[in-house]
C-alpha cells in the first residue's frame, strides 16, 4: 500500500450533470437561543469567497446558492466550526446539533456521505494535518516517512468510505488528502533553504524528491482539489529557492506554465498572480498578469486578476 500512494492515476469524470443546480446546506442546532450562523463558501479553488450570515429562527438556517462546480465550504456555530467541507453543484446537506453535546454532530441529505467522512476524519486525524516536524525526526528523510505513514493511514480510511461516495467526490478528497501531505514536505524545504545553515540539506532532500514527485499524474478533475492546488503553489516556491529564481517572477511564473497544462495551469497561474502582494508589483508582475489574459483560460479567473492589478479589457 505504502508504494502505492506514489503513483496516483486518477479518472477523469464529466462535471456538466449537476452543473448550475441550487445546492442548500441547512440545519437545526438545538438552542435556546437565536444565535448567529455563518457560512464562508469556497469557490474557484479558494480564489474567491462568499460569506453569508443568518441568526437562528426556531433553532434553523438555511443557506441556498448556485454553485456550477464543485467548492468548499466552512459553517461556523458559536460553539463549532467545521472548516472547508467539499460541496458539489446540488448537494442538499442537512445539519444537526444539540449544544449540550456539540461533539455529536450528524449530517443528513443529499452530499451528506462526503461531509460526514470529512467530519469523522477531522476528529480521526486532526493532529496528522500540521505534525511539527521536530516531534518526529531530526532528519528531513524520516520525517517525509513518517508524513507518508500517516497518509497511508488517511488513504485507507477513505477508502473504506468510497462505496458511499460519487466517483468525483471520492477522487478530489483522495487528491485533498494526498497533496495535503506533499504540501507539508514542500513547506519543510522551504524552511530548510530559507535557513543557510541547513541549505546542503536542503538540496539533498530536493534531489531525492525530485523523482518521485515526476510520476504523479495530474488531470483537470484534480483542479478542484484546494490542496493540489495549494501543494503546487508552495512547491513552485522551492523549485524556485532550488533554481535561485527567488527574484525572477518571469521565471518562476514560466516555471509554472510550463509544468502544468489544463484546468490545473488555469487555476495555479491565477493563484500565483492573486496572492502577489500588491505592494511589489513591478512590471514582470504585470507582464506575466498580462500573458494570463491572453491565454484561454476562464473569464472568471481573467476578471479576478484584472480587478487586482487594475488593467483594462
Amino acid at each position: 500500500m505504502i508504494k502505492a500512494y506514489f503513483l496516483i492515476c486518477f479518472c477523469v469524470f464529466t462535471l456538466s450533470t449537476k452543473a448550475q443546480q441550487n445546492t442548500i446546506i441547512e440545519g437545526n442546532i438545538k438552542s435556546p437561543f437565536n444565535e448567529p450562523v455563518s457560512l464562508i463558501l469556497y469557490k474557484y479553488a479558494n480564489m474567491a469567497e462568499n460569506i453569508f450570515n443568518q441568526s437562528l429562527v426556531d433553532s434553523n438556517f438555511k443557506f441556498k446558492f448556485k454553485l456550477t462546480e464543485p467548492a468548499y465550504f466552512t459553517l461556523i456555530t458559536n460553539r463549532n466550526t467545521f472548516k472547508l467541507f467539499l460541496i458539489e453543484p446540488g448537494d442538499s446537506i442537512h445539519f444537526d446539533m444539540n449544544i449540550l453535546k456539540v461533539e455529536d454532530v450528524k449530517f443528513s441529505g443529499a452530499g451528506s456521505d462526503i461531509a460526514n467522512y470529512q467530519h469523522w476524519a477531522h476528529i480521526s486525524y486532526q493532529d496528522w494535518y500540521h505534525p511539527p516536524a521536530n516531534s518526529v525526526s531530526d532528519t528531513g528523510q524520516h520525517y517525509f516517512k513518517y508524513l507518508d505513514s500517516c497518509r497511508g493511514q488517511q488513504l485507507y480510511s477513505l477508502y473504506n468510505f468510497k462505496g458511499l461516495l460519487a466517483p468525483i467526490a471520492y477522487e478530489i478528497l483522495r487528491a485533498d488528502i494526498f497533496y495535503g501531505f506533499e504540501n507539508l514536505k514542500s513547506k519543510y524545504l522551504t524552511g530548510l533553504f530559507s535557513d543557510s545553515t541547513s541549505i546542503d540539506e536542503a538540496n539533498l532532500l530536493y534531489t531525492l524528491y525530485s523523482p518521485i514527485r515526476k510520476k504523479f499524474i495530474f488531470n483537470d478533475t484534480l483542479a478542484y482539489s484546494r490542496n493540489l492546488i495549494a501543494y503546487l503553489a508552495q512547491q513552485n516556491e522551492v523549485d524556485n529557492e532550488y533554481l535561485h529564481l527567488q527574484d525572477n517572477w518571469v521565471g518562476k511564473y514560466e516555471l509554472a506554465k510550463n509544468h502544468t497544462k489544463g484546468k490545473i495551469q488555469e487555476r495555479l497561474l491565477a493563484v500565483l498572480l492573486l496572492t502577489q502582494d500588491t505592494t511589489a508589483i513591478n512590471k514582470d508582475v504585470l507582464q506575466c498578469a498580462g500573458d494570463y489574459l491572453k491565454g484561454p483560460y476562464d473569464p472568471v479567473y481573467k476578471e479576478l486578476i484584472r480587478r487586482k492589478f487594475e488593467l483594462q479589457k
